[in-house]
């Protein structure tokens, strides 16, 4: 099983519609959207071609209560139809033959211009029930019905499991377990970099991608940091955050200096593990969007009342003039990492 390319679409102007084309079908794809705003926008997204009410959804924006509907003829990759804010979906999705399509969600708007605005975030879950459950995903189209349109170079990309190298160049499908990766331009997502056994791990000369893919291991040293990031080096108050810890009300940060996405260990004289996975829309002349899942070991052991920790954030950085080419874990807090931090950063090809 690898990741291999099925289609970019970029807008050569403004529209409304940002359309894969067919594609191969694959039993899993994984989808990734960059919406930019020309006016107030929506994205909603469809499988081939299909707005008949074969959807059904289910969401939460902002942290806030969940929201269900049925016979839907789309589902939502957007918070509201009258902002102008710039959009970053992912989406994973399995499409098995004689099953119901089933996708995860995970959205970031701007929220606003600049550091000030913190982003907003959304999670949805949905199903696409075409009449013959024989049918396989061979079309994902994203539209807009708000009274703007996508930008130029807005982009939906699609990617499938189920390449081999004899029909595209592709990496593994857990890219993270192998030694190395290859280089240059590839079907799927390519290692761009990597450092290993540092406590605040860092790596530069990052190639120019459309989306960054990251993986991030820390440890703590008998102390409680909480890890962050920064980009392309910045230490000026450029970033804003939206997150939730444990599935507790969302907070939002502004004008930081950096980004926390974890947090700390209970006590002071444990090492625990964190793990983080992130993803990133790297448009250089638009603020960059991010969302990042965390998982840390709150307590040693699999016993105890609180043994770990979950954690969601997104976060922009509003930088509007570089690609990104430097990821730096950061600790947030007081304490110290050990020295078998892992940072590996994943570019997907324009």
């Amino acid at each position: 099983m690898a990741w291999g390319k099925s289609a970019s679409t970029t807008l050569g102007s403004a529209g409304d519609n940002i359309d894969s084309g067919t594609i191969t079908a694959n039993k899993f794809n994984q989808i990734l959207s960059h919406e930019i705003a020309s006016g107030n926008t929506t994205a909603q997204f469809t499988f081939n071609g299909s707005t008949g009410n074969e959807y059904a959804n289910r969401w939460s924006n902002n942290g806030g209560s969940e929201n269900v509907y049925g016979t839907q003829s789309s589902f939502d990759g957007y918070l509201s139809s009258s902002t102008a804010f710039d959009i970053f979906n992912l989406i994973f999705n399995s499409s098995i033959v004689g099953e119901e399509k089933l996708s995860m969600m995970f959205t970031i708007d701007s929220g606003g211009s600049g550091a000030g605005n913190a982003p907003q975030r959304a999670e949805l879950v949905s199903k696409y029930v075409p009449s013959s459950l024989s049918t396989t995903i061979t079309k994902i189209e994203c539209d807009n019905t708000g009274s703007g349109s996508f930008d130029t170079n807005s982009n939906l990309t699609v990617l499938g499991s189920d390449y081999t190298t004899s029909r595209t160049p592709a990496v593994p499908a857990i890219p993270s377990l192998l030694p190395n990766l290859p280089s240059g331009s590839v079907g799927g997502w390519v290692e761009l970099g990597r450092t290993s056994n540092a406590s605040l791990p860092d790596v530069t000369g990052l190639a120019d991608k459309q989306y960054l893919m990251f993986l991030n291991f820390q440890e703590s040293n008998n102390s409680r940091p909480a890890p962050a990031i920064r980009v392309n080096g910045d230490s000026g108050s450029n970033y804003a955050r939206r997150g939730s810890a444990n599935g507790l009300s969302d907070y939002t940060n502004v004008n930081q200096s950096q980004i926390m996405f974890g947090g700390q260990p209970e006590g002071n004289t444990t090492t625990v593990p964190y793990f983080t996975v992130g993803y990133i829309a790297n448009k250089s002349d638009k603020e960059k969007l991010a969302i990042c899942n965390n998982a840390l070991s709150y307590q040693l052991g699999a016993s105890g009342s609180d043994p770990l920790e979950r954690r969601e954030t997104v976060f922009k950085w509003t930088n509007t003039s570089d690609p990104i080419d430097q990821l730096t874990i950061t600790n947030f807090l007081s304490g110290s990492f050990n020295t078998n931090g892992e940072l590996i950063v994943l570019g997907q090809a324009r």
